[in-house]
């Protein structure tokens, strides 16, 4: 599945929610969790009509850095280009937005759902602008104004821990316990001195 994500990268926008660190940080751990559930999964994010990451070729940690070279995003348009690169992508297809801007343009937004519901695209949406709620209601999304969106449709951790199916990085394989990348959180079922992903070193207790 392919997860293209518009996120918001207007800072002015990110510093007026109530905890703004907590919100982006649980952003990356649901795209995380979202690569996880199966290896062929991927996620995009979109910028002025362009691909600015790609989960094939770069690491979730280096989006903060990617959304810093830009100081706002024209959602009508980058929703639009979702919608064109999921169709020419043929791939079942889920879009993400995360936009706490107010001035949008209704008209383009309005066109998109349609095009959405045509395509069978759903939508989940973090904002507080009821036209994007509009949006995820009429695509069969999750819609929530904060943090909660996280919890809806990720769950409780305690009990994801418990319950997900895990599978290794190296085998592809379902395990019970296993050894995790601490900087990527890749999770390996034997030892690895240097995660095969992100190219850190593991560091263990010797105690």
């Amino acid at each position: 599945m392919i997860l293209i994500g518009l996120i918001d990268p207007n800072i002015e926008n990110w510093q007026k929610q109530e905890n703004p660190d907590k919100l982006f940080s649980n952003t990356l751990f649901y795209f995380h969790t979202f690569l996880s559930l199966d290896r062929s999964n991927r996620i995009l994010l979109l910028n002025d009509k362009k691909i600015v990451f790609d989960s094939d070729t770069a690491k979730l940690t280096e989006i903060k850095d990617i959304l810093s070279k830009f100081k706002s995003q024209n959602l009508s348009n980058d929703l639009g280009m979702s919608l064109l690169l999921s169709k020419r992508l043929n791939l079942e297809t889920q879009i993400f937005i995360e936009n706490f801007d107010k001035n949008l343009d209704h008209f383009k937004i309005l066109r998109c759902l349609f095009t959405a519901n045509k395509l069978n695209i759903q939508i989940n949406v973090v904002s507080d602008n009821k036209l994007l709620m509009m949006l995820a209601n009429f695509t069969n999304g999750i819609f929530y104004e904060n943090d909660s969106f996280f919890v809806k449709i990720l769950g409780n951790p305690s009990k994801q821990l418990i319950n997900i199916e895990t599978r290794c990085f190296c085998h592809d394989k379902i395990i019970l316990v296993g050894l995790t990348c601490p900087v990527c959180l890749t999770v390996y079922c034997g030892f690895m001195p240097v995660c095969k992903k992100c190219k850190s070193k593991m560091i263990f207790n010797k105690n």
